[in-house]
């Protein structure tokens, strides 16, 4: 997929249920220091583990500490 203008490869994530976040745009995402969650046409996924363009395979956590959204 595409992320913050770079490719990236997910490699683990889930589905959040009973959550609602407030994003109305389907492939928007919200994050804060320690989750990823994207919008899809059916709900919400969270991101658990994932590897940016030039970057190692990393947890969510470790991705934000240097992700300037």
């Amino acid at each position: 997929t595409l992320f913050g203008g770079k490719s990236a490869k997910i490699y683990k994530a889930h589905i959040v249920e009973n959550e609602a976040f407030e994003i109305s745009e389907i492939g928007g995402y919200f994050f804060d220091k320690k989750q990823l969650i994207f919008r899809t046409g059916n709900g919400f996924l969270a991101i658990d583990e994932l590897q940016q363009e030039g970057k190692k395979r990393m947890n969510t956590e470790e991705f934000l500490r240097g992700f300037r959204g």
